[in-house]
């Protein structure tokens, strides 16, 4: 598989600040729904007048979790466009992830999924355009945002970052059939474009509206031929929530078995309700990479 160009609808900055190193020579990819993050302008095409801009307060809180979590790379879920992502960032984190990227989905409301990172974005892949049987097999669909990939280049290392933003609950079984055909085309397409790149790192992480147990987690986490890992298995039910409204575990890291030795831990960033700038809670997973051990330097 060659490199794949940016598309013109992907807007990223010039460097601005060297990428971090972590004191334990760690890598840590984070994935955090923004709950709406929207500018205050109309936009024709969508249906966004009914969702007001985030406050600053709002922003604030965004940001103090971020820099918290101080994740190398962190996927984004609903967050309107490449205009107010950069304007957050530029404000509430100067200087914190100057490679950023976003690509125009399919959501009518305009929320969109995108990438920030400290280390450079190679190359980025939509598959919004895409389309899939659903699963009674006489229709088809398209992802409701989009499957997004960023690769970046960590050190020596080339990393794939994959989000989404499954179908939402609401809807009944015609919602349910949705979702479960964009997780089964998320991984037809996982498997398909990782094979051209044995041995690839990569990562598929994002908000998937539906629990690890569910017929869209087990797309992912069973199989003997091929499944990825969960980093937030270790942590119990109750543990793993990672949205509190209502009380489910909806966020999702998975990494490839071949990056298990690699694997140092994954996380929920727990914040109280009065500190959160959104419905849900930033989930994390650290890797740390043969080079970037504390024996090699």
């Amino acid at each position: 598989m060659g490199p794949i160009q940016n598309s013109p609808s992907v807007a990223s900055t010039p460097p601005q600040a060297p990428a971090r190193t972590s004191s334990d020579g760690t890598f840590r990819v984070a994935s955090y729904n923004v709950e709406n993050l929207f500018d205050a302008i109309d936009d024709p095409k969508r249906k966004d007048e009914t969702t007001p801009p985030k406050d600053v307060e709002a922003m604030r809180r965004l940001a103090q979790a971020l820099r918290k979590a101080d994740a190398d790379v962190v996927a984004l879920q609903e967050v309107e466009n490449i205009e107010i992502l950069e304007q957050f960032l530029d404000e509430h984190l100067p200087g914190m992830y100057p490679h950023r990227v976003l690509v125009e989905g399919n959501d009518m409301r305009g929320i969109d999924v995108a990438v920030v990172s400290r280390h450079p974005i190679q190359s980025v892949q939509s598959h919004k355009d895409n389309k899939f049987p659903l699963p009674d097999g006489k229709k088809t669909t398209t992802f409701r945002r989009d499957l997004l990939r960023a690769d970046i280049q960590v050190g020596s290392y080339p990393f794939s970052v994959y989000t989404t933003h499954f179908k939402a609950q609401s809807g009944g079984q015609k919602a349910d059939d949705i979702r479960l055909a964009e997780a089964r085309e998320t991984r037809r397409i996982v498997q398909e474009e990782m094979a051209a790149w044995p041995g690839r790192r990569f990562v598929v992480t994002g908000d998937f509206n539906d629990t690890p147990e569910s017929q869209v987690g087990q797309v992912f986490l069973s199989g003997d031929q091929w499944h990825l890992e969960d980093a937030l298995a270790h942590l119990s039910p109750q543990e793993r929530i990672t949205h509190p409204v209502t009380n489910r575990s909806i966020d999702f890291m998975l990494y490839p078995e071949s990056m298990e030795a690699e694997f140092k831990g994954g996380g929920i960033q727990s914040l109280p309700r009065e500190e959160r700038g959104t419905d849900h809670l930033l989930i994390y997973a650290d890797f740390r990479f043969p080079e970037t051990s504390p024996e090699k330097g």
